[in-house]
């Protein structure tokens, strides 16, 4: 075992991303095959939102902890804590450019609407066939927590604060 590449890792976080988004645009889906109401929106954009963050919290933490057995066996010094900080913003700057080319071609809205499955039920509620311009930087800061939920996942995992034996027993100093 030993320490992947940061392309690697942006790689790897590019992949949970999408599957994000999938997830995302699968649970809006499901969830607004029982109607339309304005309440069922923000319940499926709130469960879309929160599936989105989770997967990009989970590929921080996975090399947190990966990090961490490293360290335990002296294969590794320190990692670097700004690395996910990097690739979340790296990922947030992509996440943004459709977006911003929403904001001057408002006739993109369908194909970002499935391209971006976390926004999907958030842009059901601006309205169905176009939505105000400032909506677009309710998106871009949603899509803000990327780089939060990605440096946060690692702090977890590399710190080992959702462990099931840090949750049950107490350390003794």
């Amino acid at each position: 075992m030993q320490q992947k590449s940061v392309f690697r890792l942006f790689l790897e976080a590019l992949g949970y991303v999408v599957a994000g988004n999938v997830m995302a645009l699968v649970v809006t889906l499901s969830l607004l095959g029982f109607g339309n109401d304005n309440v069922l929106i923000v319940v499926a954009s709130f469960c879309a939102i929160s599936t989105y963050l989770m997967m990009t919290f989970s590929v921080g933490h996975k090399d947190g902890e990966q990090e961490r057995k490293l360290v335990r066996v002296n294969r590794l010094e320190k990692p670097n804590p700004n690395k996910w900080l990097i690739i979340g913003i790296v990922a947030w700057l992509m996440l943004c450019v459709p977006c911003i080319i929403l904001l001057f071609a408002p006739g993109f809205l369908i194909p970002f609407r499935f391209i971006f499955g976390a926004l999907f039920a958030i842009s059901l509620l601006f309205g169905s066939d176009t939505i105000p311009a400032w909506s677009n930087f309710v998106f871009i800061g949603i899509y803000a927590l990327t780089p939060v939920f990605m440096m946060l996942g690692h702090y977890v995992g590399y710190f080992e604060k959702m462990t099931m034996d840090s949750i049950i027993y107490k350390k003794k100093k």
